[in-house]
């Protein structure tokens, strides 16, 4: 499956919402994350640059997971 568009931080843009309601807070300006793969077992985010703190919400069945 294709990567979904790379989403970068702008000016008071700092949460990013999943689709399973977890939710990427980019702690920089400059951070740059994408999903790598969604998938019904799997969610791959990948941390291009910068810093982010990652909610997740729990789910025995999707692994989440984060690439830096």
């Amino acid at each position: 499956r294709p990567s979904a568009p790379v989403v970068a931080a702008g000016p008071g843009e700092r949460a990013v919402h999943f689709s399973d309601g977890s939710v990427a807070m980019l702690l920089s300006e400059h951070t740059v994350i994408h999903v790598g793969e969604s998938r019904d077992d799997l969610l791959e985010i990948q941390l291009e640059v910068g810093k982010a703190r990652f909610d997740v919400v729990p789910n025995p069945r999707r692994l989440f997971r984060v690439v830096t």
